[in-house]
């Protein structure tokens, strides 16, 4: 606790640096979260307290500004030639300098990955308790969530991604604190009214499943279902946004002690609303027990941050909330497309997967949770490195950016082959985990080649998404989704289904081919990618900001 205490007073350091033959004064305030106690040291920077723990507190470095000059609403933020910046270090990177960035990785996306691994849980236990209900509940909550997931919950979910860039490089490269939190009400602003839409089509889509000549015995439950999950995604959104303004702020491990308190509290609360004879309200518990957990887990990142955040990210609400939204648009427009394809792809594979017969669809289900679960123990290394990219962007620290995309993809790579391995030494037992079918079984253990390779692939596609997110180029994923799923995938998955005798091994690969090249070709960019045009690009987003037309505060003890 003592580390929050002292990383909450801001620390001013002046040096002078010439550019141009002019005197400037820079003032840097880092923490350790984003840069690490030795780089730190070595790169000359003041840090927030002395607690010696990564993950605590954010920096915020002020722009330069020439010594006699003081700032009005008329100061450029940013010299007239963007190649004035001074960057870091020198562009030759050493395995040294990668292992430094991998620890710093581990240490804070393990708090993250042992979170995201408790939500396993609350991705098995509804079927195991709707089981208990019937055939018709399992149903409903199948379909119900099927048509969440194409008109809201894909593609709002989606749009949060421009959080990973905004709030991470506002964080650490922005004058004004508050800024961060200025983009957090933005984008959850955005998500409010772009789910207005879905919000009223759920609550009428009863004649939409008559239309569509579904049975009369489930409609009424799916319409009751999803009138329900229209209120409780309201906490989803507020959750998630708060969960990404933490991560960029470096409080990786408060909110990911929060988000594993979430799964007990969600698990309590599916025992009583849908198990318990007399205190259930059926189906619909398992949305209100999601909105519960979330709505205390959004309360309690309140409380926590009100104790021990401070001010630096968020200085309160703002009407500059409602201006802006363009930037914020560009950023989770291709965030959102590429979180509606993986739903698009997915689904229409569970449906080629159903023309195959009970055994076939069993399998790709089994196949399906296990890719789920093996994707998510990496979830937190994921996150951690667009944040991390962002920041030290934010930080014009460029070299330093690109060795952190390099080692999350180097480590991604270990941690995806380890999982790959062991999955396949399992192959024979793995799928009597979920179905005691010895027919299930045989298909599955065909198919552990393909999902071990395509696990590998997966991985470090969303890696490099993530680095591509953390710089502000999500829209090289959006391009990458259309030509890879759309051209290339969904129709060879169609070839394999009705021209030859592949099965559910012809829809897998067509995955595998989705996965490696998509891997592939956001690789490519990651790698040729210009860290010192990021860093300009990132402090010309910042600038261009209509909050920078105001004059920055006086950095002062808070």
């Amino acid at each position: 606790m003592s580390g929050h205490k002292a990383s909450s007073s801001l620390t001013r350091r002046h040096s002078e640096c010439s550019q141009s033959g002019s005197e400037v004064s820079t003032l840097y305030v880092v923490s350790e979260d984003f840069l690490g106690p030795s780089a730190a040291k070595s790169s000359g920077i003041s840090l927030l307290g002395n607690d010696g723990v990564l993950g605590l507190a954010p920096a915020v470095v002020s722009s330069c500004l020439p010594a006699d000059q003081s700032a009005t609403e008329r100061t450029a933020l940013l010299s007239a030639s963007s190649d004035e910046l001074t960057f870091d270090a020198p562009e030759k990177w050493t395995w040294w300098d990668l292992g430094r960035e991998a620890v710093v990785l581990g240490w804070l996306g393990a708090p993250m990955s042992v979170s995201y691994a408790s939500k396993i849980l609350e991705i098995l236990v509804p079927g195991m308790v709707l089981g208990r209900l019937g055939t018709k509940a399992i149903v409903t909550w199948a379909l119900s969530n099927s048509i969440a997931s194409f008109t809201a919950t894909g593609p709002l979910l989606g749009l949060l991604s421009a959080l990973d860039t905004l709030c991470s490089q506002a964080s650490t490269g922005s004058s004004r604190p508050g800024l961060s939190g200025i983009y957090l009400q933005r984008c959850v602003l955005l998500c409010l009214v772009a789910f207005l839409p879905s919000a009223i089509l759920w609550w009428n889509i009863h004649p939409v499943l008559i239309y569509l000549k579904q049975d009369p015995a489930i409609i009424s439950m799916i319409t009751r279902y999803l009138r329900y999950e229209s209120i409780c995604f309201l906490f989803t959104i507020m959750f998630e946004a708060v969960k990404k303004f933490f991560i960029a702020q470096g409080f990786h491990y408060a909110i990911s002690l929060i988000q594993t308190l979430n799964t007990p509290v969600n698990l309590v609360c599916t025992y009583v609303l849908v198990v318990h004879p007399t205190t259930s309200i059926g189906i619909v518990g398992i949305p209100a027990s999601i909105a519960i957990a979330n709505a205390l887990g959004f309360l309690m990142a309140i409380v926590w941050f009100k104790a021990h955040g401070g001010s630096r990210g968020w200085t309160g609400l703002s009407w500059d909330a409602f201006r802006g939204w363009r930037q914020v648009a560009r950023l989770a427009i291709p965030g959102a497309f590429m979180t509606s394809s993986d739903v698009v792809v997915l689904s229409l594979m569970t449906m080629a997967a159903s023309l195959l017969g009970p055994v076939t669809l069993a399998s790709h289900a089994v196949a399906k949770m296990t890719m789920e679960m093996l994707g998510i123990v990496q979830l937190g290394l994921i996150t951690v490195t667009a944040n991390r990219v962002g920041n030290l962007l934010g930080l014009a620290q460029p070299h330093r950016a690109r060795n952190t995309a390099y080692a999350a993809l180097l480590g991604g790579m270990g941690i995806s082959v380890g999982l790959a391995t062991l999955f396949y030494t399992l192959r024979h037992k793995w799928s009597y985990i979920f179905n005691p079918d010895p027919q299930v079984n045989a298909v599955v253990q065909h198919l552990v080649p393909i999902l071990a390779v395509n696990l590998i692939f997966l991985v470090l596609a969303l890696l490099s998404k993530a680095v591509l997110g953390g710089q502000g180029r999500p829209k090289i994923g959006a391009y990458m989704h259309l030509v890879v799923y759309y051209l290339a995938v969904i129709p060879f998955g169609l070839f394999t289904l009705y021209c030859t005798t592949w099965g559910l091994t012809g829809l897998w690969t067509a995955l595998l081919l989705a996965s490696t090249l998509m891997a592939s070709g956001l690789l490519y960019f990651v790698l040729h990618s210009d860290w010192s045009r990021e860093v300009r690009k990132c402090k010309t987003r910042l600038a261009h900001d209509e909050l920078y037309r105001q004059p920055p505060p006086e950095v002062a003890s808070v």
